[in-house]
C-alpha cells in the first residue's frame, strides 16, 4: 500500500511539474520585451532612470482597440498595452512603452516609446481649508 502510494505521489508530481513548465507567463514576457524596447529605443536617460526601468515593475495601462464580442473582456481582444515607468530624476516624467496585442499579451508588440510629462492637477480648497486660513 504504501509502495503504490509513493509512485502515485512521484507520478502525480512529475505530471504536476509537466504541465506548469508547459505554461507561458505573457505578463512577464511583456514586461522583459517593453524593458528591452525602452532602453534600446530611449537616449538620454540618467544611470538612476535606467535602473529604475531595469528592476521595477512597470504600470500596466490597456484600452480596448477590438473587441470580439463586444464585451471588452475576452482574452482574444486587440488591446494597445502601455507599460509606464516614473522616473525619479526627471520630475513629473513618466517613460511610456505603447505596443498592440491580445488582452492575455501574447503576440504583443511595441512600436513606440514616449517621454510624457504629467503635470499635477491643484486640488480645489475645501471650505474648512478656507476657514483655517482666514482665521490665522
Amino acid at each position: 500500500m504504501k509502495k503504490t502510494l509513493l509512485k502515485t505521489m512521484i507520478f502525480m508530481a512529475f505530471v504536476g511539474l509537466f504541465f506548469t513548465s508547459c505554461v507561458s507567463n505573457y505578463r512577464v514576457q511583456f514586461i522583459r520585451t517593453a524593458r528591452a524596447f525602452a532602453l534600446e529605443n530611449q537616449a538620454g536617460l540618467t544611470d538612476k532612470d535606467i535602473h529604475i526601468i531595469k528592476f521595477t515593475v512597470p504600470i500596466m495601462k490597456e484600452n480596448t482597440l477590438y473587441s470580439r464580442d463586444g464585451s471588452n473582456k475576452n482574452k482574444n481582444d486587440i488591446v494597445q498595452t502601455v507599460a509606464i515607468w516614473e522616473l525619479p530624476d526627471q520630475d513629473g516624467k513618466s517613460l511610456m512603452v505603447v505596443g498592440f496585442g491580445e488582452r492575455r499579451l501574447n503576440n504583443w508588440n511595441p512600436n513606440r516609446v514616449i517621454l510624457k510629462h504629467f503635470r499635477s492637477i491643484p486640488q480645489k480648497r475645501t471650505e474648512r481649508q478656507k476657514e483655517k486660513s482666514q482665521n490665522k
